[in-house]
């Protein structure tokens, strides 16, 4: 059985197209990438490192002191994880969950906000 058209021809120039755009862009970032590392390479910049010390003549830092913030955030924290890890009927688990169809559920929340 002998074909006269390929398998994939196709009277549309588009496809052709998309191929010469996309094979002209990637040859277009490949020599970009190829001048941007021949520039990278080429440039004859050293950039000057800083010096390392000595380790011997370094001295040891010395512990700092916590902070009257820190302190306070950690006994909160302390207490909060004491709180969470009492007993399950111990611990308050409560939600209110308003429903926007219904207009007194903001005057009930509003009204049991602080409970």
């Amino acid at each position: 059985m002998a074909h006269n058209r390929q398998i994939f021809q196709t009277d549309s120039p588009t496809r052709w197209n998309t191929f010469k755009w996309s094979a002209r862009i990637f040859v277009f970032l490949l020599v970009l990438g190829a001048a941007a590392i021949s520039v990278a390479v080429f440039k004859n910049s050293n950039p000057t490192l800083p010096k390392l010390i000595n380790i011997e003549s370094s001295r040891p830092l010395s512990s700092p002191e916590k902070s009257h913030e820190y302190k306070e955030h950690s006994k909160k924290r302390k207490h909060n994880e004491a709180i969470r890890k009492g007993p399950i009927n111990q611990q308050v688990r409560a939600g209110f969950y308003p429903d926007k169809a219904d207009p007194q559920s903001l005057s009930v929340l509003k009204s049991n906000i602080t409970k």
